[in-house]
């Protein structure tokens, strides 16, 4: 899915940025957390109104000095959780404040369910405060839960081979010096 969202900038998220800056400090944003709420966001949320999960942020990147790419990889829902109808989400910054948010009273982002993992990413345009006032702190480099398992198998998959080679290998030299 590709579709802009209308990504709101909290009021404590604001006092949170205001007061790293007064102490000469950027805010450091780490965390998404995702949920089940259906409303139009004011700016006055403190917390999402039915967040499921919080995560922290796999990956970032500076995109223009306005706007940053923030993802998530999450994998699938456990069997012992509910599915849910992903439908808000916030960043948080490094002591818990919410940062931003964006929900929508009828649309739902995706479903978030038990067989398939989630890789999800907002860009987030900051464009009335200094660009370099905000960081963003990433538990990269990770391996992906979406690709975690394939990746396991590859590897599986190249030791076998390589072992049935080495393995074959001796058996060569073995007949060779049997022939001598």
């Amino acid at each position: 899915m590709s579709e802009k969202l209308q990504f709101l900038r909290t009021s404590v998220g604001s006092t949170a940025l205001f007061s790293a800056q007064d102490n000469g400090l950027n805010l450091t944003l780490c965390e998404i957390g995702i949920g089940a709420g259906r409303y139009a966001p004011d700016g006055s949320e403190e917390a999402l109104s039915q967040q499921k999960e919080r995560v922290p942020i796999a990956a970032y990147e500076r995109i223009l000095p306005n706007i940053l790419r923030m993802t998530i990889a999450l994998s699938p829902l456990d069997p012992e959780i509910p599915q849910y109808n992903f439908s808000e989400f916030g960043v948080y910054d490094e002591d818990g404040v919410l940062f931003g948010i964006y929900s929508h009273p009828v649309n739902i982002i995706t479903t978030r369910t038990h067989s398939a993992g989630l890789a999800f990413t907002v860009d987030f345009e900051v464009s009335d405060v200094p660009f370099d006032s905000i960081s963003v702190e990433a538990a990269g480099p990770i391996i992906s839960p979406l690709i975690a398992g394939p990746l396991a198998a590859n590897a599986t998959a190249a030791i076998t081979a390589l072992h049935l080679s080495l393995k074959n290998q001796l058996e060569i030299l073995k007949i060779k010096e049997t022939a001598q």
